[in-house]
């Protein structure tokens, strides 16, 4: 059995901004550690719809302030945030509207979280009734450190321990699982890693070095442990197979592809165990040899998978 990685996780279960939290480490000053980027530039807006543009907020812990002027005699102005992963494709963000503003209360700052996990957040403001003078800024909080990099390394080496020790994939990633040989005694194939959420292929080279697909099988992603299970009355191909890892199914497997789709046991466990790493950057006792430290393995306990034994390849 082999394991080899197509894709990446896009993101990380914890934010460096959540780790230096964790830490109590910033760059000590407020300024330092808020900027604004304008989504909708402040200006007058006639009666119509206007969308702003996308701020990265990735990582952040985001307000935004729509700020207003002067209101025209019976003009309204309703405004909402839209979140996106491509900056292209945009959705309302639920809940993100912001107080309806109207002559009777013009010249003031009205201010709406965002709570989402997307990379992207605009604006929209619709005016009716004449003209509203304001303009939106995203406001993102990050507290900045000399040792930045650092600790987006030591979030990346948690979460890949954390994977290690229970077993399973956190943020969603693709991998290629390799076999020597088909089941002997079993109608299915357990899938490392666990929390498996698709099949994308099952392939197999046969002895001539001849590329065939699979497809006579169903993905159990119910059970604790994924399964490629054959469909009634199937068998698996009797093909003589290619002699180096002939058989290949290409997967994905994870919690989800936002940071929030992780239990906060495992995110918790991820910040203590870079914490760790962080106030002992050479070997220590504490975490000698990489092991869980004891309050983090608690955590995680629960999560575990057990890999049971497939025909030698497992």
């Amino acid at each position: 059995m082999q394991l080899r990685i197509k894709t990446e996780p896009s993101i990380e279960p914890v934010t460096v901004t959540e780790l230096k939290e964790h830490l109590r480490i910033d760059s000590g000053t407020f300024a330092d550690n808020i900027s604004a980027s304008p989504s909708i530039g402040a200006a007058s807006y006639s009666t119509g719809t206007s969308t702003g543009g996308g701020v990265d907020v990735l990582g952040y812990n985001i307000v935004a302030n729509l700020t207003a002027g002067a209101v025209a005699a019976g003009a309204t102005l309703a405004a909402h945030l839209e979140e996106s992963d491509d900056d292209s494709t945009y959705t309302d963000v639920s809940g993100s509207t912001f107080t309806e503003v109207s002559t009777g209360n013009q010249n003031t700052v009205v201010e709406k979280a965002y709570t989402g996990s997307k990379q992207y957040v605009r604006a929209s403001g619709t005016v009716s009734g004449g003209n509203v003078i304001y303009g939106i800024d995203i406001i993102k909080y990050a507290p900045y450190s000399s040792e930045d990099t650092y600790l987006e390394g030591l979030i990346t080496v948690a979460r890949q321990m954390v994977e290690e020790y229970l077993k399973r994939a956190l943020i969603e990633q693709t991998w290629y699982y390799h076999l020597s040989n088909w089941p002997n005694n079993n109608d299915f194939i357990y899938i490392p890693l666990g929390t498996l959420s698709s099949v994308a292929s099952v392939t197999y080279y046969d002895s001539d070095g001849s590329s065939n697909a699979f497809s006579a099988y169903i993905t159990d992603i119910y059970s604790n442990l994924g399964r490629v299970v054959l469909d009634y009355g199937e068998t698996w191909p009797t093909d003589s197979l290619y002699p180096s890892n002939p058989i290949t199914i290409e997967y994905k497997c994870g919690y989800g592809d936002e940071k929030t789709d992780v239990p906060k046991a495992i995110r918790m466990a991820i910040m203590m165990i870079a914490g760790e790493l962080y106030r002992n950057r050479e070997n220590s006792s504490e975490i000698k040899n990489y092991a869980i430290p004891i309050a983090a393995e608690r955590l995680l306990y629960p999560y575990r998978l057990w890999l049971p034994s497939q025909d030698g390849d497992l």
